[in-house]
């Protein structure tokens, strides 16, 4: 077989690619990875961040339901005092010492990327018998940034704020 064939005017041609068209087609390849590249570093942040929110998010509204419904004082506890390491949702016994409390379930987090804060340096929360929302038995009022840990502008963050009724938001915006 000959991979040569005949053009229009009679000459023969070689078929395959020419130089431009490499160039040409490099070029396209290599704006795509340009473009690609930083879109799915800023997809995978988002994620991270939109993530750790949910979990926080389901967390609290777990622990107003059952305090609403099981008429006792429900808490979510930062484990060791941090929360981007996690948290506990603990049932108080209100008849006795904190030894005796019962925890519900515990929330890992071991996602070192991520910086969780609260705003006033609260380390638990509860919800009493209402779904209010307290500390040391006082309305209060929470509020959670997770972001990125030592993110650059235009990084992701989640305002997270719990009210004193128990009501939770969330905000979306972006490191300036």
């Amino acid at each position: 077989m000959n991979s040569r064939f005949r053009g229009m005017d009679g000459r023969s041609r070689v078929g395959g690619f020419n130089l431009i068209e490499l160039l040409i087609t490099l070029a396209v390849i290599t704006l795509a990875i340009g473009v690609g590249v930083p879109m799915y570093s800023t997809f995978t942040q988002e994620s991270s961040v939109s993530g750790a929110t949910s979990e926080l998010v389901a967390s609290f509204a777990d622990a107003r339901s059952r305090a609403a419904a099981e008429r006792a004082t429900i808490r979510v506890r930062a484990i060791n005092d941090e929360w981007l390491r996690g948290w506990q949702i603990v049932r108080l016994n209100d008849f006795a010492d904190d030894t005796d409390d019962e925890v519900l379930f515990t929330v890992s987090r071991n996602d070192f990327t991520l910086s969780v804060t609260e705003a006033n340096g609260l380390t638990e929360l509860d919800f009493n018998r209402e779904g209010r929302a307290e500390s040391g038995e006082a309305p209060v009022q929470a509020e959670f940034d997770i972001r990125i840990a030592g993110g650059e502008a235009g990084s992701p963050v989640r305002t997270l704020s719990v009210s004193p009724l128990g009501r939770i938001n969330v905000e979306k915006s972006h490191v300036n």
